[in-house]
């Protein structure tokens, strides 16, 4: 019984591992994007601004998070020299997610307008997060699906050995 437990253990300590590995993973990937969440309407719009230091594949992010009923969304992402480089006119559907090409360091700046009904709305902008970010939170997801299945198999070598006990 003391093997059972012993997984069991185990098994645990992977969920708490994988659990703490997702989180750790979503604050790595945006940790670099700049952002804001307002409420916003009626003509109302906020600016999310970033400083890059180099130029990549950049990306912006919209949510409404309360409200969407009666909001016109639209964004807008501007680069240094001013010029829009993606923008989207999404109405009650904000983008979720688009991306643009940062030729070169310097400051973004997001454009978030509601010319709707108030809402709270939500933005990010930066570069997109490298694959290696990415890949933690993604090992802790498994983790946590190594742990959940260890656990079934624990559960069931378990049930079939007192069923053995009971017919012995």
């Amino acid at each position: 019984m003391l093997g059972a437990q012993a997984m069991l253990a185990v098994a645990g300590g992977l969920v708490a591992a994988g659990i703490a590995l997702s989180f750790y993973g979503s604050a790595v990937v945006v940790e670099d994007l700049a952002q804001d969440a307002r409420r916003i309407g009626g003509g109302d719009g906020m600016e999310v601004a970033v400083d890059l230091d180099r130029g990549g594949q950049g990306v912006y992010v919209v949510q409404v998070i309360e409200g969407a009923d009666g909001a016109e969304i639209s964004a807008s992402v501007a680069g240094p020299s001013g010029r829009v480089l993606a923008s989207h006119e999404g109405g009650e559907d904000a983008p979720a997610e688009e991306h643009f090409n940062a030729e070169e360091g310097g400051r973004y700046v997001l454009t978030v307008r509601n010319s709707g009904e108030e809402a709270d709305v939500a933005g990010a902008v930066g570069l997109v997060p490298d694959a290696a970010k990415f890949s933690v939170g993604v090992t802790g997801f498994y983790l946590v699906l190594a742990g959940m299945a260890c656990m079934a198999v624990i559960g069931v070598t378990a049930i079939f050995a007192r069923r053995r006990e009971r017919a012995g």
